[in-house]
């Protein structure tokens, strides 16, 4: 297939190292000291990678060219008068030095070696992009040359003017917190940028489809149990804790004994959650719906056939939410226990009871009270 120009250019920069981008060099130094601390000290990072079963993977060259792309291009405030004012001021003493008795000669050298830091268009504060800031940058050496001064003076002056953009974007925890967004999900599944991320056009987009790639995770197939004609599947979580759970379900996501195991539909990063069960091979210690209710009539038979199929020995509803003797627990309850003969029903506080006597002895508890 012949590959346009526009293509073909496009693939030459994901294919160049980040430092051939145009950005200022410590810049480059600090988007990839982002990259590095990402994926070999930053703790958060490494708590999803266990929670998904992942390791951390190093974040490649041209996914950090693609970032240092957007970068550039972010609007942010990177270089305010005041700064402005004291390279002025930094530029106005070389002038001096230079040309050391005042006259009209000296102060024309002046306005035109300062006159770029003074122009009122130049746009200071927020809205600036690094780009923005370059193409000030050469116009500020260039009227520095213009002046009568040295190429290495107009280097110094790039080094201050860089070092003060470099400590403006050290100083913005917001570009810090999208950057560290962005790379902890390239770390943990490098793919998710063909997919999606390589679409974004800024930097805010990057992190939106960041945050939708963080907020659901992928349907890992190895971890389905059971799928239905419909679609519905049991989904083993292979922890006693998930957040996705805990958001979706809007209940704790998390178990005392044993692992959870979730009724979902959907495929990729569209799953939800209809059911949570808290089992530990044997036991089945919560049975959960949205909002830790008791799970509808609609939901029963999934449960019957996680009941039937897994080994479950004993059910044991613990934790808030819905009661075993209340009439939505008693109905699901009924329904299990004519279903399952085999299995023990019983409430927490009364584990040892068969359902009916726990039944009989929750009654009377509340004629005494």
């Amino acid at each position: 297939m012949y590959l346009r120009q526009s293509n073909r250019w496009k693939e030459f920069l994901l294919a160049e190292a980040i430092e051939n981008i145009g950005l200022p060099p410590r810049v480059v130094t600090f988007i990839r000291r982002r990259a590095q601390s990402t994926v070999h000290s930053d703790a958060h990072a490494e708590k999803l990678a266990n929670q998904q079963g992942v390791h951390l993977q190093e974040i490649d060259d041209k996914h950090l060219t693609w970032l240092g792309l957007l970068v550039k291009k972010h609007p942010m405030t990177l270089f305010l008068r005041a700064e402005a004012i004291d390279v002025a001021n930094f530029i106005k003493t070389e002038v001096q030095r230079y040309d050391p008795e005042p006259s009209e000669e000296r102060g024309e050298r002046m306005i035109d070696a300062i006159g770029p830091l003074l122009d009122p268009s130049a746009g200071y504060g927020e809205g600036q992009t690094l780009a923005d800031t370059k193409a000030l940058l050469k116009r500020i050496q260039r009227a520095v040359k213009r002046a009568g001064l040295s190429e290495d003076f107009a280097k110094k002056v790039g080094t201050l003017f860089n070092h003060r953009i470099i400590q403006n974007i050290k100083n913005n925890d917001g570009l810090g917190t999208q950057l560290r967004r962005i790379m902890t999900v390239l770390a943990l599944d490098p793919p998710y940028y063909e997919e999606e991320l390589k679409n974004a056009d800024s930097l805010r987009s990057a992190v939106r489809l960041a945050q939708e790639f963080l907020d659901n995770p992928k349907k890992d197939p190895d971890k389905v149990i059971h799928t239905f004609d419909n679609g519905y599947f049991w989904y083993d979580i292979q922890s006693h804790a998930c957040d996705f759970e805990a958001k979706e379900m809007a209940h704790c996501g998390r178990g005392e004994s044993g692992t959870l195991y979730s009724l979902r539909s959907g495929e990729k990063r569209k799953m939800k959650p209809f059911v949570t069960i808290g089992f530990d091979g044997t036991t089945i210690y919560q049975i959960k719906g949205k909002a830790n209710s008791a799970p509808g009539p609609d939901l029963w038979s999934y449960i019957d056939w996680f009941i039937e199929n897994m080994g479950v020995e004993k059910v044991v509803e613990k934790g808030g939410g819905w009661h075993p003797f209340t009439d939505d627990g008693a109905g699901i309850l009924d329904y299990l226990q004519e279903k399952h003969p085999g299995v023990q029903f019983a409430d927490s506080s009364q584990m040892e009871l068969p359902l009916e006597e726990a039944r009989i002895f929750q009654r009377w508890q509340q004629i005494i009270k």
